[in-house]
């Protein structure tokens, strides 16, 4: 869902989109889309391609500034209670790293449906020093747990410096631990990132960004996922609700972790207006119920 934004990140064409598709989820899957028909079956099943495997939650690049992204973790609420999802973000200018944490320390989410647990202001500075990296806490005030925060919270809190750092070092699949260098919100000062399964949203969509305005014939949107048997189904609602396209498409792979998806849509049936991007995971799949992350679009 989409509000005004308070970072700018450009609109993402489908050549756009395709492009960052090569640099975050390079090999990613595909699908067609299809006319909704009324009811909660309408909607033909298209042609899929599975993607190659890749590490799905590594940084987009090694350095940050001049319109260089990088993935920056906030949290959703999901059918299994609150996880983390990743956000592509705008990072400032600096070592990734410092970068990413300074935009987790700064910046709001641009999806309205995200939500961040670390207290802007509280860590200073982020750099990989040997084999961890090290975090600057800003002062003991964040060293202890803080009145009205939870244990489970403060928990996760940790978890999204720790995945949001690791995605810019380029190592989400073979993670370093991360130290504070005070402890942080009443947590021991040396954490590891937690398993993907345990910790993340099993759908997440990372481009085009909440709030986007897309033109020409097509537009491709990626995402990670966790799905039973690598499935995504996808669907587009108009401003009223009403369910206009839906489709499917497959993740890279299943089961052990997130897994890089695409879908691409032509937007020759949309007339212009504002939708709604819908992708989840298999409602047959484990767990509480299909997980699904959506994000808001302008057609002109």
């Amino acid at each position: 869902m989409t509000s005004p934004f308070r970072r700018t990140l450009p609109a993402i064409s489908a050549a756009a989109a395709a492009l960052l598709c090569t640099g975050i989820l390079a090999g990613c899957g595909s699908s067609s889309d299809s006319p909704s028909s009324d009811g909660p079956s309408g909607g033909t099943s298209p042609s899929t391609t599975a993607a190659d495997s890749t590490d799905s939650t590594t940084a987009p690049s090694t350095s940050s500034g001049n319109g260089e992204t990088g993935l920056v973790y906030y949290v959703t609420k999901t059918s299994r209670g609150q996880k983390l999802i990743a956000e592509t973000t705008p990072l400032p200018d600096g070592d990734p790293v410092d970068a990413a944490l300074r935009a987790l320390g700064t910046d709001q989410p641009i999806d309205p449906d995200y939500t961040s647990l670390v207290p802007a202001g509280s860590l200073t500075k982020a750099s990989i020093k040997g084999t961890s990296i090290e975090v600057t806490v800003a002062s003991g005030k964040w060293a202890a747990a803080q009145p009205g925060q939870s244990k489970e919270d403060a928990k996760l809190a940790v978890q999204q410096v720790a995945y949001t750092l690791n995605a810019a070092a380029g190592r989400s699949r073979r993670p370093l631990p991360v130290h504070f260098s005070s402890g942080f919100l009443g947590q021991p000062a040396s954490a590891q990132q937690a398993g993907q399964l345990d910790t993340l949203a099993l759908m997440n969509v990372l481009t085009p960004a909440d709030g986007a305005t897309l033109s020409g014939d097509k537009a491709t949107f990626t995402g990670l996922a966790n799905s039973n048997e690598a499935n995504v189904v996808w669907q587009i609602d108009a401003a009223n609700g009403a369910k206009v396209l839906s489709g499917a498409t497959m993740a890279s792979g299943w089961m052990d972790r997130l897994y890089p998806w695409k879908a691409t849509v032509s937007l020759t049936k949309l007339d212009p207006g504002t939708y709604t991007f819908v992708a989840s995971t298999d409602s047959e799949g484990e767990g509480g119920g299909p997980d699904t992350d959506s994000k808001t679009f302008t057609v002109r």
